[in-house]
Formats: C-alpha cells, sequence, structure tokens
C-alpha cells in the first residue's frame, strides 16, 4: 500500500492509495498549502513530516513501502528534479526524489502530475488498458500525460506533456513563463483569474467588482454562471483555448480518448457541452461524428493514485 504526494502550485496532498487489485482505496489525504514562496525545503520538510504522520495514522511503517511523488512540472521523471518552474517559483534545480530520501530514508519516485495521472487512468479510469490515452490536468496549471502505443512518452528530458505551453491564442495572456498565448496563460484557474483582474481594471460595473480579496478563478465561474458579461467573456476565452489545444492534439497523436481532469474542469461543468461543440466545430472531420474527449471518474485524484502506482511499479521492477 504505497504512499502518494500531489505537489501541486496551490495546495500539497498525501495518502496511502492501495492498488493491489481491479479496485482502488484511497485513505482520506492529508492536506496543506504549498505556499512555493517559503522556498523548497521548507515544503520538503512539512510534505515528510506528513508523510511520518500518515504512517502513524495508519500504523504503516515507512520503510515498508517506497513513496511516489506527482508534481507540476516541468520535473523530471528520472530524478524528480524540476527543470523550470513557472507555478512552484524558486525551485527549480532541487529534486523532490533526493530531498525526501535524505530526510526519510527511503525510496522516492516523483513524475509530472500529467504522467501521474494517465498511469491511474489507463488503470482504473474508463478506459483501463487502453493503447493510445491521453490525460489532461487542468488546474493552476496545465499539463498532460500521454500513453502511445501502451507506452507512456516521456520524451529525451522526460518533457514530454507540457501542453499547457502550446500556443492557441496569441494575445490572450500568457502562463508564469512569459509564453505569449498558450494554453496554460489563457485556459488554466491562473489565467482565468489573472485575465478577469485585468479587464476590472477598466470597469466597476459587474459582479466581481464587489468581491472581497483578489478575485479567483472561482469567482470568475461563479459570475458567469449568474450572468455576468465580464466572467463570461472570460470564460469563453478559457473554453476557446481548451478547444484549440484539444483539437490540436487530436490531431497530431489520434488518441483513443482525451480524458481531462482537475479542478478548473470541474469548475466548467456548466459549460462541459459547449468545450465539446468547439472542439468537435476544429477537429479534423473523422471526428465529427465521435468526439474521443470525456472527463474524468477519477475526480482530483488521478495524480495521487498515479503516484501510487508508479512506485509500486518500480518496487515490482527493484524486487524481481
Amino acid at each position: 500500500m504505497p504512499f502518494a504526494a500531489d505537489i501541486g502550485g496551490t495546495s500539497i496532498r498525501v495518502s496511502m492509495v492501495d492498488t493491489r487489485y481491479d479496485h482502488y482505496t484511497l485513505t482520506e489525504p492529508i492536506r496543506f498549502l504549498t505556499d512555493p514562496a517559503r522556498g523548497f525545503n521548507s515544503a520538503m520538510d512539512e510534505l515528510a513530516a506528513g508523510l511520518k504522520d500518515l504512517a502513524i495514522q495508519n500504523d504503516i511503517p515507512l520503510s515498508s513501502e517506497n513513496i511516489g511523488v506527482a508534481s507540476a512540472g516541468p520535473i523530471s521523471m528520472y530524478d524528480g528534479t524540476y527543470d523550470f518552474s513557472p507555478n512552484l517559483p524558486g525551485w527549480q534545480g532541487h529534486s523532490v526524489s533526493r530531498a525526501l530520501e535524505e530526510i526519510l530514508g527511503v525510496a522516492v519516485y516523483t513524475a509530472h502530475d500529467g504522467a501521474m495521472g494517465v498511469l491511474a487512468e489507463s488503470k482504473y479510469g474508463q478506459h483501463p488498458d487502453t493503447a493510445n490515452l491521453i490525460y489532461v490536468t487542468v488546474s493552476t496549471g496545465i499539463g498532460a500525460g500521454i500513453i502511445a502505443n501502451g507506452e507512456i512518452v516521456a520524451g529525451r528530458q522526460s518533457g514530454a506533456g507540457e501542453v499547457g505551453h502550446m500556443i492557441v491564442m496569441p494575445g490572450r495572456g500568457s502562463c508564469n513563463n512569459g509564453c505569449d498565448g498558450c494554453l496554460e496563460g489563457v485556459s488554466s484557474g491562473t489565467a482565468i483569474a489573472r485575465r478577469a483582474r485585468a479587464l476590472m481594471e477598466n470597469t466597476q460595473d459587474g459582479m466581481l467588482s464587489n468581491t472581497p480579496g483578489p478575485v479567483t478563478a472561482a469567482d470568475v465561474v461563479a459570475a458567469a454562471r449568474a450572468g455576468d458579461s465580464l466572467a463570461i467573456s472570460v470564460i469563453e476565452d478559457a473554453l476557446e483555448g481548451l478547444a484549440n489545444g484539444l483539437s490540436g492534439l487530436l490531431a497530431i497523436f489520434d488518441p483513443d480518448v482525451i480524458v481531462l481532469g482537475g479542478g478548473v474542469i470541474d469548475g466548467l461543468g456548466h459549460w462541459w457541452d459547449e468545450l465539446l461543440e468547439r472542439t468537435q466545430h476544429k477537429a479534423l472531420p473523422r471526428y465529427k461524428h465521435v468526439l474521443p474527449v470525456s472527463k474524468t471518474i477519477l475526480g482530483g485524484d488521478a495524480p495521487l493514485i498515479g503516484a501510487a502506482v508508479f512506485a509500486s511499479q518500480q518496487k515490482e521492477v527493484y524486487q524481481a
């Protein structure tokens, strides 16, 4: 029953996941804020403490199991080192695996949360054992995991899956890495909130002007559902960016299915049919009748589950 962690741009969760059977069981996750500004070492200390608490709560020694970690990327699947970290500023060059192994004294295996998500989908999602599967997580940032012909696509530097940096709408916003018009800069939770705040500088009208504190993506979604014109325009941009990105992925990979997950996808549930219609309109003719795009049934737990699957696979390799 491996230990698993999920490091996002907003929060970190730790849990234990039983992946021995055709179904999984997940302990109630321990959650705390990521707060990247406090520094990598401080975050790793709290993550290690959370894993220790989890082991005590479940009366299972940490030394008995591998640890799998899913993280917002880009991050190396080989040693858990951040290449650059637009949503975890200041963490570039640090290795999650190395840091946790030094603190805990057990093997730690780290990969991009998109890659972990696609592992979870391939085992426990609606499309198990699918040979060509893409999982896209849309949250604080946007990333993907890709299985092609039954194999995880890692890339030369294990950097495959950074679909958030595909250019989809030039001039409509940029990500924290400065990519103008990229998918993450248009359709992520960060982008939705940022775009709304920028538009609000030119008007004091609308529901969002009464929001206490900085406007969040959740605020924008709520205002759009209530009919606020500014919020609706931001959501329409996000949908258009996603449709552009998804139609591109369909053209490039010809997958059996693309599965979408993450907090933003949950928030955009009201516009799900519109997203599919926009994507189908932009996609190649072969997708005009059947569009292979669906929402995850694993909720926000896909990266955690995938991290546990990944850790179990590594244990099997080294015990063989």
